[in-house]
């Protein structure tokens, strides 16, 4: 794999929260097309992980590497290949799903068709109502339509 494919390495990584190891000598490599799913017990560190990867905190050791450089040394113009998601959404509740889409849409420069997107998420009849007024499900949807919009290679 080049440097220039998307890849995600990660070698011998510890997280920890205070004195509480959580993981401990995580290694594993996922690249271009590939998927990683993370399984495990509440509080067993999967989304300090995924924040570690984003690069949102260090990892206690190891390292993490996107495209061949550690999340610290990203360029922010290759930062624009990744995208996380956590437990909320990250949409304005008082905009409508097409406002929203449209905001994310122009900040990440992306020539995406978000109504092609929607429309295959089962969301097109949702465009103009208000992300307040959609269900659970729906909300995860369109925050997952924003994720396919934003031109992002790398989604966590």
């Amino acid at each position: 794999m080049t440097e220039g494919q998307f890849s995600l390495e990660l070698s011998g990584v510890g997280l920890s929260r205070g004195e509480r190891t959580l993981i401990s000598g995580l290694s594993f490599r996922v690249g271009p097309g590939q998927l990683a799913l993370l399984l495990g017990p509440n509080g067993s560190g999967k989304t300090t992980l995924l924040r570690a990867i984003a690069g949102l905190s260090p990892p206690a050791e190891g390292s993490i590497r996107f495209r061949g450089r550690t999340a610290a040394g990203t360029m922010p113009d290759e930062r624009r290949h990744l995208a996380y998601l956590g437990h909320l959404e990250a949409l304005k509740k008082d905009l409508t799903v097409e406002e929203n889409l449209k905001f994310i849409s122009r900040l990440r420069e992306s020539s995406e068709s978000f109504y092609e997107v929607l429309s295959a998420l089962g969301l097109a009849s949702a465009l103009r109502r208000s992300v307040r007024h959609l269900s659970a499900g729906q909300k995860r949807r369109v925050a997952l339509a924003a994720l396919r919009i934003s031109g992002a290679k790398l989604w966590l």
